[in-house]
């Protein structure tokens, strides 16, 4: 396995991940900004709350499930392209559970059309993109002192 081609297919994927986000962001305060959508801002409590407790922890779990994913005993003993398959598996399910936190911030806005949900929106996209994937990060989350791409 080309290294060099794994982590530009897992730069598309992130990529599009994260422009995806932005259009939809984009999109929200646009419908909102020219009333094409009716807000329910009564609920906006609720929708906040349920964000506290539900939804913000699952940026903690993706990062356990992610390091549980790469530290398992067994990884040590995997060749480069195993550990890579990992990895790729890993990364986009510690985005995913950084994606969904954005989504439902943006939903709230839509319903409630409180613009806090869009400031979470944006720190989430903002945390996403500092999960963006890399050869350097890969060694290290794999304690790879001399990778080298082939």
């Amino acid at each position: 396995m080309n290294t060099e081609d794994f982590f530009k297919k897992l730069s598309i994927i992130f990529c599009s991940m994260l422009f995806s986000q932005i259009i939809i962001l984009f999109i929200a305060i646009y419908l909102l900004s020219n009333n094409f959508i009716k807000t329910n801002s009564e609920i906006s409590f609720i929708l906040m709350v349920v964000f506290m407790i539900i939804i913000f922890p699952l940026i903690v779990v993706g990062a356990k499930v992610y390091c549980k994913i790469i530290s398992n005993n067994s990884v040590k003993n995997l060749l480069i392209e195993d550990k890579l398959i990992l990895y790729r598996k890993g990364i986009i399910l510690k985005l995913a559970f950084v994606e969904v936190p954005f989504i439902y911030s943006v939903t709230s806005f839509l319903i409630t059309g409180n613009y806090v949900f869009i400031i979470f929106s944006i720190f989430f996209i903002t945390l996403f993109y500092l999960h963006k994937p890399s050869e350097i990060k890969f060694s290290q989350d794999f304690n790879l002192n001399n990778f080298n791409k082939n």
